[in-house]
């Protein structure tokens, strides 16, 4: 804990960004620009870029060659300094590790990503969507936080997500209901009793695991403003906020819970004495610094690059007055950003800069420009402190009376468990559990589970009886798998039934199914609607047999039908046909086809690995149960014979244990990497979509106006 209250400024981690791949053809300028949006494969570089920049990783220094002919140039030392090579999991350890651990022990932590345009801001923040390995930091500070929350059982925690959007200067909730419509009159940034920033009417959604997590996270990045230009094909044109809230309550005994009273403000149970510990995470990707005449932008985009440029500038115009020691005033207040960030900027925060900076040496003047505001960044002092509040709310501390009574209680607490452990010692017993927390983890109560049921298939498989504390989880295991089982015994109330007991199901419901299961199924609905036959198609068709319903007064306007327009368009093709002409439309293919066809492939090894490790865990608890029957078996035997022959069974159910314990710590893993990669393929479909449907437009417009020439 001394290391994370000597976090007294701004640490700066600098990460240089790998070179992009040569272009594969001479036609995919959009193929290398698109690989700036997130980190190419590999090396730390290689030809003419080296010379660039060099990284001393020793001496954490990055040197900027500003001469190539003398190899003179500018050096600059900071906290971390990674080269090109370096991977996301590095990345995190170097920038956001310990600002996550700030964060569970009471701290507020702030991690911005800066720099130029393409430099890989957006891929060190949000993380590459092909492999599980190129999770960014929000994404596995997320899995720290709650893999942290499920290790804790002694308080309990209740996390919070936002993700919050600046672009144009104005402010927008990406996880709002209609998030498109959530502008600045919804939204407004305010400060609190304590001075504290905060925005009113902003989502903060209440996450009770990682998956719900990352799903808030990938709906905000779904709904992110991103464009292309000449450096980058999926360019971010806003600054976006994704911030979590932890709150951490002690979990005190029942027996002690009734002496105070119970008005907490916090989460959890507890006495109204009992302190809230509340921080929160802000992890902040700012839009890229830009030269128009390096991007190439007009319009709406240019614009957009205006906004962009301003709220940095005076972003930089702040980081120089926190620098100043002279001076008094702040100019917080003069763009939102710098509004937001100004508990992250000098404040009650402990905050890492990470700035991404080009290696090329077309790029040196935004890279000199990057690396000294983070030079200016070391300078900012912030005042981290613990954020801790009363059972009434109030900031503070706990009184004496309060502290002094909580030691009491532990010192009591521990006492009584050291004289259970001595007791079950006396009794020949190992290994009982009296913490009711630790009994109500998800791999006990499974495990209770299981007991249940093979007591249900078998009577004599009783389970144990140990103490008190497990025979009421027991009983409340048992009571909620009796609930689901009547639950899902009931018969639907909207489902008629026949006499016998079968759902009864009308002809023309079964007419209907017959009908749907025939037809076929297509990528989307067409909503194109097809045109006319002309007259001549129509007497074609029905002198081929097809009876004649209309009279002669009805066919003599039939002349009139024959305009040239309908006689010339041709019914549009199907979704099906569509689709696959988009996936050969273009040579290469479609990047968002490729990157789909990645994460299928990168999904199907993941299920794959997660199933193999099952069937391992499975033989594991075979041969645990078959060392546990040896074991009971052995006990009739003769002392002597039963001490050499029990040592070994036991040598080897402990090796069992532990490889079943290994296995499953892997399995959970995986299982996790599953979901992930799982929310990644539904994220590349919607890209796929999306741009299926924008070249369906195009195609059909261009075959109508083919048509019509």
């Amino acid at each position: 804990m001394q290391q994370l209250a000597a976090h007294k400024r701004v640490r700066v981690c600098i990460r240089v960004r790998p070179p992009p791949a040569p272009p594969r053809s001479s036609s995919s300028g959009s193929s290398s620009s698109s690989s700036s949006s997130s980190a190419p494969s590999s090396s730390g570089g290689g030809g003419s870029h080296d010379r660039a920049v060099l990284v001393n990783a020793a001496e954490q220094t990055i040197s900027v060659v500003t001469n190539a002919a003398t190899g003179a140039g500018t050096c600059f030392h900071f906290d971390h300094v990674l080269a090109a090579a370096a991977t996301q999991r590095e990345v995190f350890a170097a920038a956001a590790q310990d600002i996550v651990d700030g964060v569970l022990a009471g701290y507020n932590g702030t991690v911005l990503a800066y720099g130029q345009t393409g430099a890989g801001k957006t891929f060190t923040m949000s993380g590459g969507k092909r492999s599980f390995e190129d999770r960014g930091i929000a994404a596995r500070a997320v899995s720290s936080v709650f893999a942290h929350v499920q290790r804790d059982v002694e308080h309990a925690y209740v996390v919070r997500a936002s993700y919050l959007e600046v672009y144009n200067e104005s402010l927008f909730d990406l996880l709002g209901d209609a998030a498109g419509n959530h502008g600045a009159a919804e939204l407004a940034i305010q400060e609190n009793a304590r001075g504290q920033t905060f925005v009113r009417g902003l989502t903060r959604a209440v996450v009770r695991s990682e998956e719900a997590a990352l799903d808030l996270l990938f709906q905000g990045e779904t709904n992110r403003t991103i464009a292309e230009h000449a450096l980058n094909a999926s360019s971010t044109r806003s600054h976006c906020i994704f911030t979590l809230y932890v709150e951490r309550k002690r979990l005190v005994d029942d027996a002690f819970d009734g002496g105070d009273d119970g008005g907490g403000g916090g989460s959890g149970s507890g006495s109204g004495g009992d302190e809230t510990v509340a921080s929160k995470l802000h992890l902040v990707d700012l839009a890229g610094s830009e030269r128009m005449k390096k991007t190439q932008v007009s319009g709406a985009m240019l614009k957009e690059a205006a906004h962009i440029n301003k709220s940095l500038t005076f972003l930089e115009q702040v980081v120089l007055a926190l620098g100043d020691k002279k001076r008094q005033h702040v100019p917080f207040r003069s763009t939102p950003l710098t509004n937001l960030l100004k508990d992250s900027l000098g404040g009650n925060c402990r905050t890492t800069l990470v700035a991404c900076v080009w290696p090329e040496e077309t790029h040196n003047e935004q890279t000199l420009a990057t690396l000294r505001f983070a030079t200016r960044m070391m300078r900012v002092k912030t005042s981290p402190i613990v954020n801790r509040s009363g059972g009434g709310g109030g900031a503070g501390t706990c009184t004496a009376a309060s502290a002094a009574l909580l030691q009491r209680y532990a010192l009591e607490i521990r006492q009584l468990k050291e004289e259970l452990a001595l007791h079950d010692a006396l009794a020949g017993r190992s290994g009982v559990e009296y913490d009711a927390h630790a009994l109500r983890t998800p791999s006990h109560r499974a495990r209770l589970r299981e007991q249940i049921r093979a007591f249900a298939a078998d009577e004599t498989q009783a389970p144990p009886i140990v103490n008190a504390v497990q025979t009421r989880e027991l009983l409340a295991v048992f009571r909620e798998l009796l609930l689901d089982a009547e639950q899902r015994a009931k018969p639907s109330p909207a489902e008629p039934r026949a006499p016998d007991g079968n759902p009864l199901v009308l002809p023309v419901v079964r007419q209907i199914r017959a009908l749907r299961a025939a037809s076929p199924r297509e990528v989307a609905y067409d909503k194109t609607e097809l045109p006319r036959l002309p007259v001549g198609e129509q007497n074609q068709s029905q002198s081929h047999g097809e009876p004649e319903t209309t009279d002669d007064d009805d066919a003599e306007p039939a002349a009139a039908v024959t305009l040239p327009v309908l006689a010339v368009r041709r019914p549009a093709p199907s979704d099906k046909e569509l689709f696959e002409l988009f996936q050969r439309q273009e040579e290469p293919r479609p990047e968002s086809l490729r990157d789909l066809d990645v994460a299928k492939q990168n999904l199907r090894v993941a299920k794959r690995d997660a199933s193999a490790l099952g069937l391992e865990i499975n033989r594991c608890k075979l041969a645990i149960d078959a060392l546990t029957l040896k074991l009971q078996e052995s006990a009739g035997d003769g002392e002597g014979e039963r001490a050499g022959a029990d040592t070994l069974l036991l040598l080897q159910l402990k090796d069992a244990k532990k490889q079943y314990r290994e296995r499953f710590e892997r399995l959970q893993e995986k299982r996790a990497e599953v979901q992930y990669l799982l929310k990644i393929k539904q994220q590349m479909l919607q890209r796929v979509t999306r741009e299926y449907e924008r070249w369906k437009l195009q195609w059909l417009h261009a075959r109508d106006a083919a048509d019509a020439t």
